[in-house]
């Protein structure tokens, strides 16, 4: 870049400093003398240009002013840098450059820079590289964009309940199931259990199911269960209930990772240009790129084939569009990710009729690795009940179209050997989506599952199309399934082969009303053909009515509803449903949901018998000093402070959430866990009394727990209050007086403080000098008082000796 001719500019602001100049020779001498700020008498307009001149200057790259200055010069007309100085401020300086003939300073020209511009206003030296995609030139469409989230876990306990009680021709009896659990945050200790009033034979009154301590790493993404669990495996390992520990990954801890390929792309762009993305041929703006190489990370598509492109468009609306396919999968792995568990315990049986059936010690693992964006393996095995079993598998993407996986396993034990062998093909996508697997035991192998009681593996192929017709509202779907059965003499009557074949249509005749079609041919001992034929008719976003007329070989059957279930607090839910076929039904349900629990009736008809059922379920929630209930099962929640302000309007995602009670508590429930949540206040609504910070928090719930969101709001009344220490002597002049709530208090004149009488916080701290304290403790009465308020404060020594 050359020196810059003179401008209109440049020369106004010299002719101004001439004036200035000028002006100021006219005053007396000894006035000029005296005054250190006086211009010299003897500027000329030449002398004011040469003032814009650089030497000395300061640096600025790319936004951000330098700490250090740097040495600039005009040589040939071409404004230079010092090379020493352009090193230490990251400037690019090449090993080979020649600065000796120009005395160690460096063109500005030669470095390889996107911009470069001379500020002769504030002689700042403006440099603009080129972007090595970062900054604003690195795009993670996967990364959250918003502020950090605030994690404040509190101790709950909390209790699930569903109680039912029916009557009926044949008796009564009453059922519940319970779900009690201790939390705090990522660590859960709980149990479930049943009760039945009849229970049949074989089965307990009071039915223990699950009993297990939880605990989460969320950095890690790794969770740890000590108790009851179901093993992790492979998708040829038979998931057992083992009673023990177990240790593994969990993507959903870190709702900002992607655990799976997505779309990405690099370039490099001379100029600043716009980007903008094509997915699903819909367009998408996703900002502005500065000159240099860019990256475009984690572009969020379906699962499936895909193509995703990218608009590259230039100041003059110029563009470039890349396209890249993808076959995107969650069963694939992203590149150096691992993913697995460790399952170590005692298999348990009889879940559900016994309270604690553990037999045969066994350990079992899983380990995954993403290779590639387009390649996973991973490496399994089970050992226990005298049975050892290893296995190998992995997934591969074929070439964007197409996810192939393939497992193998052998095994010995149990006075046998054998291999299964697991191979398929999957296609996804718009218009055309399909899929073809298969399973293949060899007579001798055994796994944990069967070693511990269930039936032996089967041999299996499965195949699908599926026609995705959208140009006429349509699909249709074609399956068949061939099952084949391994002779077990524990399960004598579960042999041989059955081979089903199956087409489903459905069709949208209208914005309300859709039509189904479903044959199906299945061959076992015996071959039979069934047909049904069903319509839907919606009402409304939640009303629907339905009906279907089937043949399942001679008999011919059909049923009839109309249903609208409950949501929201406050609604009311029915079902109204009929059937014909060899014993005839009628049956009907109403249910309510309150914001503390859910009530459902039914009645229902059959044959000339009549039975009724009623029930309730929700939840009970102890926490932050006081007991809730909610009509929801399972699931976080948020526990709103707003002060202590009552009456406070608390949004979610700018949606009602609830009002706060008398003490300013509300418990917001159905927050999505780990997930980054939004909770505000609107300051508008909020009594005149009341002084805000902060009305705005975004935080994140454990799953299954109570997060606490704390609200910067309290009610205010100005009491003014006198305090005094044991001697009957004013607090001295400007001491600060601190609550455990962060209230802070400044001692003024005669000791007084402007005291928030409203203020939950009754003890007040401070240090009159080094070494000595004084405790306020405010009388519960205090706001009551009219007037002014007198307050002896306990002083005390907090250091015996203190050095001179």
């Amino acid at each position: 870049m050359s020196r810059r001719n003179r401008t209109a500019a440049d020369l106004l602001a010299a002719t101004f400093l001439l004036i200035a100049a000028l002006a100021g020779s006219i005053a007396p001498a000894a006035a000029q003398s005296a005054d250190p700020f006086a211009l010299p008498g003897n500027v000329t307009i030449a002398d004011a240009v040469d003032l814009s001149g650089p030497g000395l200057s300061t640096i600025r790259i790319d936004g951000k002013d330098q700490e250090n200055l740097v040495r600039l010069a005009w040589i040939d007309g071409t404004l230079h840098i010092d090379a020493d100085d352009a090193r230490m401020v990251g400037l690019p300086v090449s090993e080979d450059t020649n600065d000796t003939e120009t005395g160690g300073y460096v063109p500005l020209d030669n470095f390889i820079l996107a911009k470069w511009d001379f500020s002769q206003l504030d002689q700042t030296l403006i440099v603009k590289k080129f972007r090595k995609s970062d900054g604003v030139n690195y795009k993670d469409m996967g990364r959250p964009m918003r502020d950090p989230a605030e994690f404040r876990p509190m101790a709950a306990f909390l209790m699930d309940y569903d109680l039912t009680a029916s009557a009926g021709a044949s008796g009564s009896y009453a059922a519940g199931s319970f779900d009690a659990r201790l939390a705090r945050g990522d660590e859960r200790l709980g149990t479930n259990f049943r009760v039945l009033s009849d229970p049949a034979t074989g089965y307990n009154t009071v039915t223990r199911l699950n009993t297990a301590l939880q605990m989460a790493d969320r950095a890690r993404g790794v969770t740890i269960t000590v108790g009851d669990h179901i093993t992790v495996g492979s998708n040829s390992q038979r998931p057992l209930r083992f009673g023990g520990i177990q240790i593994a990954s969990d993507f959903a801890l870190r709702p900002g990772i992607v655990s799976y390929p997505l779309p990405a792309f690099d370039g490099q762009v001379a100029v600043p240009t716009g980007i903008d993305l094509i997915i699903n041929d819909k367009r998408f703006s996703a900002g502005e790129l500065e000159a240099g190489e860019f990256a475009v990370r984690n572009v969020p598509v379906s699962p499936g084939r895909g193509e995703v492109s990218v608009v590259l468009r230039d100041e003059l609306g110029r563009e470039v569009v890349q396209t890249t396919k993808l076959y995107v999968s969650r069963e694939l792995l992203r590149k150096g990710l691992w993913d697995g568990g460790v399952n170590i315990g005692t298999i348990r049986r009889n879940f559900g009729k016994r309270n604690a059936d553990y037999h045969d010690l066994a350990a079992t693992f899983l380990a995954r690795r993403g290779l590639s964006d387009t390649l996973s393996l991973g490496a399994s095995g089970e050992l226990g009940a005298g049975i050892a079993n290893l296995g190998a598998h992995g997934e591969v993407a074929l070439g964007g179209v197409a996810l192939a996986t393939a497992e193998v396993r052998g095994s010995t034990g149990g006075g046998s050997s054998g291999a299964l062998v697991r191979m398929g093909v999957e296609s996804f996508g718009r218009g055309l989506s399909g899929r073809i697997e298969g399973v293949f035991p060899t007579k001798g192998y055994r796994d944990l599952a069967a070693a511990s009681g269930d039936a032996l593996p089967v041999s299996q192929i499965n195949a699908m199309v599926n026609f995705d017709l959208r140009q006429y509202d349509a699909r249709f779907l074609v399956s068949a399934s061939r099952i084949t059965r391994q002779k077990d003499p524990r399960y004598s009557t579960q042999t041989g082969s059955t081979t089903i074949l199956r087409a489903n249509a459905r069709k949208s005749l209208a914005e309300r009303l859709d039509v189904g079609l479903d044959l199906a041919w299945r061959k076992s001992d015996n071959s039979r053909i069934s047909a049904m034929i069903g319509v839907m008719y919606r009402f409304g976003e939640r009303t629907q009515a339905m009906g279907n007329v089937s043949r399942n070989g001679s008999r011919t059957s059909m049923q009839a509803s109309l249903q609208r279930p409950d949501v929201q607090p406050g609604d009311y839910g029915y079902a109204v449903e009929a059937t014909h076929a060899i014993t005839d039904r009628l049956s009907g349900r109403g249910s309510y949901r309150t914001p503390n629990t859910r009530a459902e009736m039914q009645a229902e008809y059959v044959s000339g018998r009549i039975a009724a059922r009623t029930g309730v379920r929700g939840t009970l929630i102890a926490t932050g000093g006081t007991v809730f209930a909610r009509n929801q099962t399972g699931g976080a929640y948020a526990f709103v402070q707003t002060g202590n302000v009552g009456g406070g309007t608390v949004m979610r995602e700018n949606r009602l959430a609830g009002v706060s009670d008398e003490q300013g508590r509300v418990l917001v429930e159905q927050v999505t866990p780990l997930v980054p949540t939004q909770f505000d206040i609107d300051p508008d609504e909020l009594p005149a009394d009341v002084i805000t910070g902060s009305t705005y928090r975004r935080v994140a719930v454990a799953r299954g727990s109570v997060g606490r969101v704390e609200m910067d709001i309290s009610a205010f009344r100005s009491l003014p209050v006198r305090v005094i220490d044991t001697n009957g002597k004013p607090l001295p002049l400007g001491m600060m007086l601190q609550s455990g709530r962060g209230e802070s208090y400044m001692v003024g004149y005669d000791g007084l403080i402007d005291y928030n009488a409203l203020s939950p916080a009754k003890t007040l701290r401070g240090e009159v000098r080094q070494g000595q304290a004084c405790t306020i403790t405010v009388p519960d009465g205090i706001a009551a008082i009219q007037g002014m308020a007198e307050i002896r404060a306990e002083c005390s020594q907090t250091v015996i000796a203190l050095a001179d």
